[in-house]
């Protein structure tokens, strides 16, 4: 065997639990949980709910467990695993410098293989996959990653800065347009047929995943794809907030002696501030929601405006809020004064293997709705939304911590690691 070989299997080997910084563990499973709260309806109903009327239960308490939701989960998770997803990088990377190995190589390698497991997972499963654009975003992580802090802020603020721009520039031009009366109806009739299109969308993947072949499905189930992928040129949540997300989590990792050196950092940076941002996050993220109430996303109004403004201050505030309240938890549950800690730590196991857990949910989520399993597709309700992410998260707490009773690593991430170092 070579040496680059034997390097690359002894880096290649699981990272004992020791080695590992249990908080990032927790955080993840933790954000696992919430990112599941949010997809059910994505699982439930079909990917032009976003666009057109589901059939979605509505009334006052329904209403109210919607308004729930979006203020309290929506974009949070996904910005906590993406976080952590930069807090990864930095992590991955340094211990490839300990090993001697090319980061460039072993890394785009790393994406490749999650591109393919996100093209597998969004083709034969679900639309919402996150996989292949985290693959896609995080190749360019690596262009970043021996550059100044102050080139990062400013890549960071061109991102978002392109997003608002793009976004308000529809908006005035919508605006402009249906100002000039002989535009604005046929702006009107273009906007009538979309959303009759969009509907008519919708109300076919009902009658697919019910009924249909699971050919039918993933024939389906591109047109979703195509939908989710242009969409997330720019909503809030897209392409350019993950970007801006993960590189924020690789300022965060290397600030001072860098996170691998001083695993308590984080809760230093978060612990301090968690009342000023939870303050924020609740105010914003309360706009956030309230405007989400109002925003046509194919009329494109002022509302959409200011929900995606109003997302980009609530959400990071919530969520680094979150991120704040977990980790003094944790600390209260180390000296002794609380017993909570201990609870968050059943999370860990489960973001331990997080790849494992998330492809996972989709196959009990389509397995529950779908018709080639149980056929609830179409009626699941907001209320029922929660309580059965309760169920399934318990789920995968107890087999998670079953799992690594007996094994050091998730079965996917076995898989992914091997792939990356191929050893």
């Amino acid at each position: 065997m070579s040496p680059l070989s034997s390097q690359a299997t002894e880096a290649a080997a699981a990272v004992k639990p020791i080695a590992r910084i249990a908080d990032l563990d927790i955080l993840r499973g933790i954000a696992l949980f919430g990112i599941l709260v949010v997809n059910l309806a994505l699982f439930a109903h079909p990917m032009f709910q976003y666009a057109a009327e589901s059939r979605i239960p509505t009334g006052p308490l329904q209403d109210s467990a919607a308004f729930f939701i979006r203020m309290f989960f929506e974009g949070k998770f996904i910005t906590l695993f993406s976080f952590l997803f930069g807090l990864g990088f930095y992590i991955f990377t340094e211990r490839l410098r300990e090993k001697n190995l090319s980061a460039g190589i072993v890394f785009s390698r790393r994406m490749g293989v999650l591109l393919l497991i996100g093209l597998a997972h969004g083709y034969f499963f679900w639309a919402g996959d996150i996989l292949l654009p985290y693959a896609i975003i995080g190749l360019l992580l690596l262009f970043f990653l021996n550059r100044t802090d102050k080139t990062i802020k400013i890549w960071i603020g061109i991102a978002l800065g392109l997003l608002v721009v793009f976004n308000a520039a529809i908006v005035a031009l919508v605006a402009w347009g249906m100002s000039v009366p002989e535009a604005a109806v046929e702006i009107e009739a273009a906007f009538a047929q979309q959303r009759q299109e969009f509907q008519e969308q919708l109300d076919r993947g009902y009658l697919v995943y019910l009924e249909g072949s699971f050919r039918d499905m993933i024939a389906y189930r591109q047109e979703e794809l195509r939908f989710a992928w242009f969409g997330m040129l720019f909503t809030p949540a897209g392409y350019a907030w993950i970007f801006s997300v993960f590189m924020f989590g690789l300022l965060v990792a290397r600030k001072g002696a860098g996170l691998l050196n001083n695993p308590i950092q984080l809760r230093e940076w978060f612990i301090p501030k968690r009342q000023q941002n939870l303050l924020a996050g609740l105010l914003f993220s309360a706009l956030y929601a309230w405007a989400g109430l109002h925003a046509d996303a194919v009329g494109m109004n002022l509302w959409v405006l200011l929900q995606m403004l109003s997302f980009l201050i609530g959400t990071p505030a919530l969520t680094m809020a979150y991120v704040g309240y977990t980790l003094r938890l944790l600390e209260k549950h180390e000296a002794g004064e609380s017993s909570i800690g201990r609870h968050l730590h059943l999370a860990a196991p489960v973001g331990r293997m997080a790849l494992t857990n998330y492809i996972a949910q989709s196959v009990i989520c389509t397995t529950i709705f779908y018709g080639y399993g149980l056929g609830f597709y179409g009626s699941l309700s907001t209320l029922g939304t929660i309580t059965l992410a309760i169920a399934i998260f318990a789920v995968q707490i107890v087999y998670s911590n079953y799992y690594f009773k007996t094994r050091k690593m998730g079965p996917l991430e076995w898989a992914w690691r091997k792939a990356t170092y191929l050893r």
